[in-house]
C-alpha cells in the first residue's frame, strides 16, 4: 500500500495529457496504436511521448525517493 501511495504522488506531480497518457498505456492497456487513433497523433509520438513521460516520471521518483533505487 505504501508504494502504491508513493506511485500516486509522484504521478500527481506529472501534467494532465501526461498523466492520461500512462494512464491509457499502464492502466488501460492500450496498443500504442489504439493510443495514436484516439489522440490523432502518429504512434512515433506516442512512443516519444511515453518515452519522456518514463523518464520524468523516474526523475521525480529519484527525487522524493532517493534511497529507494527507482521504480521497476
Amino acid at each position: 500500500e505504501e508504494r502504491r501511495q508513493q506511485v500516486r504522488e509522484v504521478l500527481g506531480e506529472l501534467n494532465e495529457p501526461t498523466r492520461q497518457l500512462l494512464h491509457l498505456v499502464f492502466y488501460q492497456g492500450l496498443k500504442y496504436s489504439d493510443i495514436s487513433q484516439i489522440l490523432s497523433v502518429p504512434v512515433g509520438t506516442i512512443k516519444s511521448r511515453v518515452f519522456n513521460a518514463m523518464r520524468k516520471l523516474n526523475d521525480i521518483w529519484q527525487r522524493k525517493y532517493p534511497n529507494d533505487g527507482g521504480l521497476d
